[in-house]
């Protein structure tokens, strides 16, 4: 039976892999800090801050709004539903060329995750309604749970 390179190549991978090991024992980070997440959130706050951003703890959705301050006429484009009151729903949004968006205000976007380490955010082009919106508005809020950074 004639081998062809690829085959060859495949089958001397397949004979040359190195031994099997146990994955080492890693403590959870859970486990490191406990119940108590106020270190994570406040190493996310303290990073956050050093690079420009303002972290405003909340207990609630509807309390974000006694936080925002819209200045009155302001275009203010959001994907989380209970803010469609103080701001209009961005995926209705997403057929509109970025010119369409050049006067946004304020975007307020929701979160997958944060990472304290760096305060960076892991937002979805699912929740971002139109995916140059986070790049294109003039002020970015993002909310993402407390329990939700790691």
């Amino acid at each position: 039976m004639n081998m062809t390179a690829r085959e060859k190549i495949l089958a001397d991978v397949r004979r040359n892999q190195p031994p099997l090991v146990a994955a080492p024992d890693i403590a959870l980070w859970e486990d490191k800090i406990g119940t108590d997440a106020s270190p994570i959130l406040e190493t996310f706050k303290t990073v956050a801050g050093n690079v420009g951003s303002r972290v405003v703890l909340v207990n609630s959705i509807e309390d974000i709004k006694t936080h925002l301050d819209i200045a009155q006429g302001a275009r203010v484009l959001t994907t989380i539903p209970q803010l469609f009151d103080i701001a209009d729903n961005a995926s209705a949004f997403a057929n509109a060329t970025p010119h369409g968006l050049e006067n946004v205000e304020l975007a307020i976007l929701k979160t997958e995750f944060g990472v304290a380490e760096n305060s960076a955010l892991w937002v979805t082009e699912e929740q971002m309604g139109v995916r140059v919106l986070p790049f294109i508005c003039q002020h970015l809020a993002f909310v993402v749970n407390a329990s939700d950074i790691v």
